[in-house]
């Protein structure tokens, strides 16, 4: 508990005697390392403007002094140089246009207080020589290496001695492609990070455009109003990304068993899918298509050298579309894949119907079925004589003879169709209709 109340004091100490020194001027404040024994780092563009002054009880005696890279060289400020201000009870001790590189504190009644250390910018600002963009050699990383020269080191010393470095920070500007889901397309936007460190090499992910990088600081010479920036040479693009988005042909059939939603792909067959590819124009300039059966990945059912494709899918199983997109040399290539699944063949016949009855309910023959990729219905009276025929499953029979409803009383149904899965199907029952006008 003392301890911890000891370590209470020594900050509340430690806060009030920073509290005492104020810097006046356009001047950036640098947050310092607590173990430099320094309260911050001031930094100007000239310090000819800037004044820094420290305010103590008229009881005091005041004395400044510099240092220039330890409290082992500290030299006393010359009085010619300190301005005081009587504020009644208290004095403002101020130097005016203090030195670059150059560490300040006061001694009050010969005790050391707090140290500021000034930098004059204009002496130090950091040179930006070159920055050099270079795609990965390996396609899969999608990454961009940038290579800058700088010259950026300035320092400061603590109390003891210790040299330390300013962290600088800069910002990346360039242009990057982003894919949009909601509007199915590539946007291109003006990417700028946050301000950050940067050493000497720095990955980026691929832009996915032709492009420049530029590099601005840092952020201390951007708060003086004294920033600079060095832009790369135009950087080609070499990386492609790949999407797909698919629609199907929808099927308006209310008598088709487990259909799928709007959304999804496969079903029942013949299912009529679009594939558009996607890619970012115009790095991409091949896209290759090539259609699977899941239970045998080596040889592919299509392949086709288009932006967009249709394929109708008569076969029952599970189904892989892949899209590869590639450079203008094929040096780096991007795929995308979707799956989805044709359904087995299912045929059902009803045995009776009731057309005009009430309209809309069991007014029609219809089959029950899924995933037949041809089919012909025929409908017979009791003595064989052929009344309708269709070849769309997702028809019927209206009950209608030359335009007029046929009498109530037994028919005869005879189907023949094949499913998606190879089945084949003959089948032959009675129909009942059980009532008409």
């Amino acid at each position: 508990m003392k301890r911890v109340l000891g370590l209470l004091l020594f900050l509340w100490q430690f806060a009030n005697s920073f509290a005492q020194y104020s810097v006046d001027g356009t001047v950036y404040t640098y947050s310092v390392s607590a173990s430099s024994g320094i309260q911050a780092v001031y930094i100007a563009n000239g310090l000819n403007g800037v004044t820094i002054s420290y305010t103590a009880d008229n009881s005091k005696t005041v004395s400044w002094y510099s240092y220039k890279q330890s409290l082992a060289d500290k030299t006393k400020v010359s009085t010619s140089l300190v301005n005081v201000t009587n504020n009644g009870s208290t004095s403002t001790y101020s130097i005016t246009a203090p030195e670059d590189a150059s560490g300040y504190l006061v001694e009050e009644d010969g005790v050391l207080k707090s140290t500021l250390w000034m930098i004059d910018y204009s002496k130090h600002l950091p040179e930006l020589n070159t920055i050099t963009a270079k795609a990965s050699d390996d396609c899969s990383s999608k990454s961009v290496t940038l290579t800058i020269d700088k010259s950026d080191e300035i320092t400061y010393y603590g109390i003891n001695g210790t040299e330390y470095s300013l962290d600088m920070q800069y910002k990346l500007q360039y242009n990057k492609l982003t894919w949009n889901t909601a509007s199915s397309a590539f946007i291109s936007s003006s990417l700028t990070s946050d301000w950050q460190t940067v050493e000497t090499s720095l990955v980026v992910d691929a832009p996915l455009e032709d492009t420049k990088f530029t590099l601005t600081g840092d952020e201390i010479a951007d708060y003086l109003g004294i920033s600079q920036s060095v832009s790369s040479e135009a950087y080609e693009e070499k990386f492609t990304e790949s999407h797909i988005v698919s629609s199907q042909t929808s099927v308006d059939a209310d008598n088709e068993v487990d259909s799928l939603g709007t959304d999804s792909l496969g079903g029942s067959a013949p299912a009529e899918i679009t594939f558009n590819g996607y890619s970012n124009e115009p790095v991409a300039s091949y896209y290759t298509w090539t259609i699977y059966k899941k239970t045998d990945l080596t040889n592919w059912i299509a392949r086709y050298n288009d932006e967009s494709i249709s394929y109708t899918f008569n076969d029952a199983g599970d189904y892989i579309v892949y899209l590869v997109t590639t450079n203008s040399t094929s040096s780096c290539q991007d795929s995308a894949s979707v799956e989805f699944s044709i359904s087995e063949s299912f045929l059902d016949l009803p045995n009776y119907f009731t057309p005009n009855a009430s309209e809309g309910e069991n007014d029609e023959y219809k089959v029950a079925y899924k995933s037949l990729v041809s089919f012909k219905a025929t409908i017979f009276n009791r003595w064989g004589n052929k009344l309708y025929q269709w070849t769309d499953p997702s028809k019927g029979w209206d009950g209608k003879y030359n335009g007029k409803f046929v009498t109530p009383g037994v028919y005869f149904v005879v189907i023949e169709a094949k499913g998606s899965d190879g089945v084949k199907y003959k089948k032959a029952r009675d129909i009942n209709i059980l009532t008409t006008p």
